[in-house]
């Protein structure tokens, strides 16, 4: 297999047990290789993608799906972190590199995170990390953002799956779209390959990934912010949804030895953050003219317990309304 490393920029994946085309995401290309070793395939093995060799110098061989998996987590537990961009046009200053060429596969520690000669791809953001936070609301590509991330919102708040259960959805969407280009970009290829040169058919190929939402939101090989981590996701729920996140504390141990916590929402910032809604105001704001005008119709009957709330209770009960607004301030798990 040619694995092809281009300072941080991986620019061919391509599979030498087959004839698929060059991979257009490295999560793809391991994925591919499972194929490879599943059980109706026993005894094939496949080499590390990043071409690791064993203690005689030999290429090291892989026969097991799991066998891999473990390997690129114990060995390269960063892979799924760098920045890399597959099966762009070719770049000023780089040479063509055919897929039978042999190269000497570089050292990851040694490669550079950022690649001087490559400015056009200077405005990619990273939100991998914590110091990352800051979102571009005037990308083009941010207007596909928020109805996705509702989506996520949606089942972490309403539905209540577990954060570890939204992300593995979200690395599912992700390798999903990814085999979908793969199979976009084949097709385009064999249909293009007479008519446009081979960078014409590459650059093409890219702006499919670039302007479809659901790729671009879900890969950091994109140029523009994406929701492919639980981190980008608060984020970004954070700055667009007002997001009061919970306060976890210990409170003691159970009787498995385990911690006893409880996730405590600041019950005064809830209300301040969910006064400032718009809908909410009206409400409150209709609410209060309501009062006034009951008072004035019916002098001596204030409503003395308005601000509890327990008023409010009692006249949605009798009126068979059903609309209320409910408030979690804290829960035990």
């Amino acid at each position: 297999m040619l694995f092809i490393l281009l300072y941080n920029y991986v620019i061919s994946c391509r599979c030498s047990h087959c004839e698929m085309p060059p991979f257009l995401s490295l999560q793809s290309f391991v994925a591919h290789l499972k194929t490879h070793l599943k059980e109706d395939k026993r005894g094939e093995s496949v080499t590390c993608p990043f071409s690791c060799n064993n203690r005689d110098g030999s290429l090291k061989y892989i026969s097991t799906p799991s066998a891999l998996s473990q390997h690129l987590s114990k060995i390269h537990p960063t892979w799924l972190k760098r920045k890399y961009i597959l099966s762009l046009p070719q770049m000023a200053g780089t040479a063509s590199v055919s897929s039978t060429q042999e190269i000497a596969p570089p050292v990851l520690s040694q490669v550079p995170e950022t690649p001087a000669f490559c400015p056009s791809f200077s405005n990619v953001q990273d939100f991998s990390q914590p110091s990352s936070s800051h979102i571009d609301q005037h990308s083009p590509l941010f207007d596909n953002l928020p109805e996705i991330a509702k989506f996520y919102l949606a089942l972490e708040a309403k539905h209540l799956v577990p954060t570890v259960s939204v992300q593995r959805v979200c690395s599912g969407v992700a390798n999903l779209s990814s085999l979908s280009h793969e199979a976009i970009a084949q097709t385009l290829r064999s249909k293009l390959s007479g008519v446009l040169p081979g960078e014409e058919i590459d650059a093409n190929i890219y702006q499919v990934q670039v302007n479809d939402p659901v790729y671009n939101t879900h890969h950091n090989n994109i140029p523009g912010p994406d929701l492919a981590t639980d981190y980008k996701r608060k984020l970004f729920y954070k700055i667009n949804y007002q997001l009061q996140e919970a306060k976890e504390y210990r409170i003691g141990i159970d009787s498995t030895r385990d911690d006893l916590k409880i996730a405590y929402v600041h019950m005064r910032r809830t209300i301040e953050l969910m006064l400032e809604d718009p809908s909410i105001q009206e409400q409150v704001d209709a609410s209060l003219i309501q009062k006034v005008t009951y008072s004035t119709r019916f002098p001596g009957s204030v409503i003395k317990s308005y601000k509890d709330g327990s008023a409010y209770k009692k006249k949605a009960a009798a009126t068979g309304r059903t609309k209320t607004i409910d408030i979690i301030f804290y829960c035990y798990r």
